[in-house]
């Protein structure tokens, strides 16, 4: 149960250090997604201008909404993991925080 502890609690300081480490490219990435998804999709995609027009005020829409709704979900639930992972994370939490985590995806995916 010891060993399992540690690991548990190496993996969870794990993830955390990357999460820190990789705030600056995440919002970097964040802040310019409606661009890349627009760029990206165009490869795929032929849209005339009235459909290119659309496409990038409904990205620009979700995007804000996203931001505005989501993001502080996400904040809230990064600032409670902190404060847990004060001490190892119990299998309740782990599994509290794995169904949150699908659960704002999902509310992502649907808006």
């Amino acid at each position: 149960m010891k060993v399992l502890r540690q690991k548990l609690r190496t993996l969870a300081s794990a993830f955390v250090l990357t999460l820190f480490l990789s705030a600056c490219t995440n919002q970097l990435a964040y802040n310019t997604l409606p661009f890349w998804i627009d760029y990206y999709l165009s490869d795929y995609v032929d849209l005339n201008s009235f459909q290119q027009k659309q496409l990038e005020e409904d990205l620009d829409a979700f995007h804000e909404w996203h931001r505005q709704t989501q993001l502080p979900k996400i904040r809230a639930l990064l600032v409670q993991l902190e404060r847990d992972m004060e001490k190892p994370l119990s299998y309740s939490q782990v599994r509290a925080y794995h169904k949150y985590t699908n659960t704002t995806i999902l509310a992502s995916l649907e808006g």
